[in-house]
């Protein structure tokens, strides 16, 4: 078939912007080639350069046979920052300068119509140099501050990166989300640096959803999630604003490397059709779903007591936009 080629490209005073993706596959939709490349590239002296970012990549997907496989090459050159930019509550922030490059792969084998294995991992050179420090402060505030961090993710290495799950999965879905079924996810990772002679993390995650249909388009849905990983570096997340934490709070609030969370909601059908008719222009919704949603979970850093109980609640829209992309609206505390 036919290549698909997207892309983007903009400028201004300070520098330049430029991403583009390729993706081709075959007639039978079960070999694909997909690549990118994103370039953001400042003007000026030394210190603005040192912001320059660029990632690029291809992958090779092959799912023509049960054991389906994925191939490919990456090179990401950039900003690492611990914790991420969004922490700006007084919040001591590192900043380094980071530069990947490796090969990844990924095995996935059915054991059932509804169960699999899979089994990805990388194999990269990376190095984390740091380049300044700084106590934060801005307009925006999170909630959650862990400031007793001693780790150290200055280095440079030959890293080895590999994760076995097995995943579960016999939902059924709306165009606004799972309806009925369960979903689990059980992965075992660990991070392993050759130049050092040492295990970076060990990494331990459960997910566990299940739906409870309630009527033709309502459910009562519940997850219970766990993430726990340590070892010199240990692997860190982000969580917040949406679908993967407490929903209200600043996207990527909560910065951690061990947590539990649970998130509970119960799902309606609100209208099937919605919209604006103008002399010129029409607007229509169809199939708007609204949610009662209720959230809680704790949230830590190595060397930091887990703390209190974080939550949230209120009321959920979500819109129907194409390809199982919804426009949600949470409104609560």
């Amino acid at each position: 078939k036919l290549p698909e080629v997207g892309g983007f490209a903009g400028g201004g005073g300070q520098g330049i912007y430029f991403s583009s993706a390729f993706i081709a596959n075959d007639a039978q939709n079960d070999r694909f080639v997909y690549s990118w490349i994103s370039v953001n590239r400042f003007f000026g002296n030394d210190y603005f350069k040192r912001y320059n970012t660029s990632s690029a990549g291809v992958l090779y997907a092959n799912i023509a046979r049960r054991l389906q496989w994925v191939i490919g090459t990456f090179d990401e050159r950039g900003i690492f920052y611990d914790p991420p930019p969004t922490f700006f509550r007084n919040n001591f922030r590192r900043i380094f300068l980071s530069k990947e490059t490796g090969v990844l792969g990924q095995l996935s084998y059915p054991l059932s119509r509804f169960k699999r294995v899979q089994v990805s991992g990388n194999l990269r050179y990376s190095s984390l140099d740091e380049w300044d420090y700084y106590w934060g402060s801005g307009s925006r505030s999170t909630p959650f501050d862990a400031p007793n961090d001693s780790i150290n993710f200055e280095r440079i290495c030959l890293c080895l990166g590999t994760h076995f799950s097995v995943i579960a999965d016999n939902s059924f879905w709306l165009e606004t989300g799972p309806i009925s079924g369960m979903r689990s996810n059980l992965t075992f990772g660990f991070g392993a640096d050759f130049t050092s002679r040492r295990i970076e993390n060990y990494t331990l995650s459960v997910d566990l959803r299940r739906y409870f249909r309630l009527g033709l388009r309502s459910t009562y849905a519940v997850q219970a999630f766990g993430y726990f990983s340590n070892g010199p570096i240990p692997q860190r997340i982000s969580l917040g604003g949406s679908t993967d934490g407490p929903r209200l709070y600043p996207l990527q609030a909560f910065y951690t490397d061990r947590t539990w969370l649970s998130k509970q909601e119960i799902r309606f059908h609100v209208a099937d059709i919605a919209g604006i008719q103008g002399p010129t222009l029409s607007i229509v919704v169809p199939n708007i779903q609204g949610a009662l949603f209720f959230d809680i979970g704790q949230f830590s850093l190595k060397g930091n007591p887990m703390g209190i109980v974080w939550g949230s609640y209120g009321l959920s829209f979500r819109i129907p936009l194409f390809y199982g992309l919804n426009a949600r609206i949470d409104t609560g505390r």
